[in-house]
């Protein structure tokens, strides 16, 4: 565990006066680098600080050097964003979306009196998994695995990021509004379920929790939803039998409503 740690610390550290990366932060980006690596999800945004695509680039070229983790994850620069992606799963899941995958968009275009469940072809939802899905393909076929790979404005301009981000997660779930017309949603006070999965990682420091998922529906669209969601939550399990990295898969719902909910 010291591996991740040190390897951390040594590329991630951003500020003039630099602060060392928290174990507890090393070891939760070590593990979420861990479940995209066994296919638990397709992707990671890499939101612990504001470290920049090359740095995060570098950390991930440490540990595939030292064989931790696979040639198969890759830096993704994102409209000032930046993922790890597994390039092989991110390829799968797309087409599998495509193929009919269960992925409920929920309108929150603050016109509504409240969310609106739809398919993907809301907002241009399938036309944005398309772009991608051709996006990652061609950068396997080229062999562009060590090489940072950045997401043009010329793609971007015209996606809902909150969508796509979503999507990239892996989440069965992922809310849209129309950009060119407002930011805003109809979200607030409107009851959410909050879906978290927690699995436990066995490091040399003892049990490590981290959060693997964490994701909101409305609750007045959980009956269009719960189908979507129960065909995702039994995938996830059978991936999870999968692997032996992690242990107690854990699966909770709590309900929180706020005041404004920020996307």
């Amino acid at each position: 565990m010291d591996l991740f740690t040190n390897v951390a610390r040594q590329f991630l550290c951003v500020g003039k006066k630099i602060k060392a990366l928290s174990q507890s932060a090393c070891l939760d980006l070590a593990a979420q680098l861990l479940a995209i690596d066994l296919g638990l999800k397709p992707a990671v945004l890499y939101d612990i600080n504001g470290a920049c695509p090359e740095q995060v680039h570098h950390y991930l070229s440490a540990l595939q050097e030292k064989g931790v983790v696979s040639s198969a994850l890759h830096t993704v620069a994102l409209g000032g964003n930046v993922f790890i992606v597994n390039l092989d799963q991110i390829i799968l899941h797309l087409k599998g979306l495509l193929l009919g995958g269960s992925l409920v968009v929920i309108d929150v275009c603050p016109s509504h009196v409240q969310p609106v469940a739809c398919g993907i072809k809301c907002g241009g939802t399938e036309d944005m998994v398309k772009a991608m899905l051709g996006y990652f393909t061609m950068a396997s076929v080229n062999q562009e695995r060590h090489s940072i790979l950045e997401m043009g404005e010329d793609l971007l301009q015209k996606w809902n990021l909150c969508t796509l981000f979503g999507v990239l997660l892996g989440y069965p779930a992922t809310y849209w509004f129309d950009q060119d017309k407002s930011f805003d949603n109809c979200l607030s006070l409107v009851p959410l379920l909050v879906t978290k999965v927690s699995p436990i990682w066995q490091t040399g420091y003892g049990q490590h929790q981290f959060c693997l998922f964490s994701f909101s529906i409305p609750e007045v669209l959980w009956p269009k939803a719960e189908a979507a969601f129960e065909s995702w939550t039994q995938n996830l399990r059978q991936q999870f039998k999968r692997q032996a990295a992690f242990t107690e898969l854990n699966i909770s719902k709590t309900k929180i409503s706020l005041p404004a909910v920020a996307l």
